[in-house]
């Protein structure tokens, strides 16, 4: 009889037991499914880049190697100059976005290209300049300023010139040469889709500069979730690019178009 007690007692506890040992493996288990998709989504959430490529026009040296860096880096071409149209088109049937980088009026007028967006423009030759840009640099999907000190601080200038592009459904780069620029915001009061330069990846044609500016856009990019870079058609860039790119990637960082990263 005592027997018999004990072996009921026995299978009473391991009734009571066994529920509770399964809900917590069960709890176990989803907590660690739960860490596990919150580590995964950690890794999945990337910081966005674009990068442009400025002053492409005067020369198709570095086109093939910048084509062949297979990343999506945007096409920053100058108007009117010997290769501007066939760059844009190349780059474009490549599969590369293209824009075009507009010469707009600096203050020191160094290196400034034959004709540029100025002052004292009449909206007619505003317009006739801008579309015969266009038209030399063709599958521009928006425009950026080439230099503009002066121009892109001229709150009347900036305004003609932006009620016309607003009728083009083109996007705007400010590449932010002046800390008072008003481009940006007067461009988004026209409705027009913008975008600002972060940093500027190649003041310096060395590698150990490019480097020190390309992982400072990096940590903007990690910092606010994307970020544009700009840098230019020059040897030691391109070489640059194909080093650190790589390396970017496995930095979660994603580059990505210039007309991604819009507000």
């Amino acid at each position: 009889m005592k027997n018999k007690i004990n072996k009921i007692s026995f299978f009473i506890v391991i009734i009571c037991i066994v529920p509770v040992f399964l809900m917590g493996c069960e709890n176990k288990q989803s907590e660690e499914k739960l860490q596990t998709k919150q580590q995964k989504e950690q890794v999945e959430l990337k910081a966005k880049v674009a990068i442009v490529i400025d002053d492409w026009g005067y020369s198709k040296k570095l086109l093939n190697k910048t084509i062949a860096l297979k990343t999506p880096v945007t096409f920053s071409v100058l108007p009117n100059l010997d290769y501007s149209s066939c760059i844009a088109s190349e780059a474009h049937q490549a599969g590369y976005e293209v824009i075009l980088h507009l010469p707009m009026e600096s203050y020191s007028l160094i290196a400034a290209e034959k004709k540029y967006l100025k002052a004292g423009m009449s909206q007619q030759e505003i317009s006739d300049y801008l579309d015969k840009s266009l038209l030399s640099v063709p599958y521009a999907k928006g425009v950026s300023n080439h230099q503009g000190s002066r121009a892109t601080e001229d709150e009347e200038l900036m305004q003609e010139f932006f009620d016309i592009l607003s009728k083009k459904d083109l996007f705007f780069l400010d590449s932010f040469v002046t800390c008072n620029s008003c481009a940006q915001d007067i461009a988004s009061n026209c409705g027009i889709k913008t975008a600002e330069r972060a940093v500027f990846l190649d003041n310096e044609s060395n590698f150990d500069y490019i480097k020190s500016q390309f992982e400072q856009l990096q940590e903007v990019a990690l910092e606010k979730s994307q970020a544009v870079g700009i840098c230019h058609a020059r040897k030691a860039t391109i070489k640059a690019l194909e080093k650190l790119i790589p390396e970017a990637r496995e930095n979660n960082i994603e580059f990505v178009f210039l007309s991604e990263l819009l507000s």
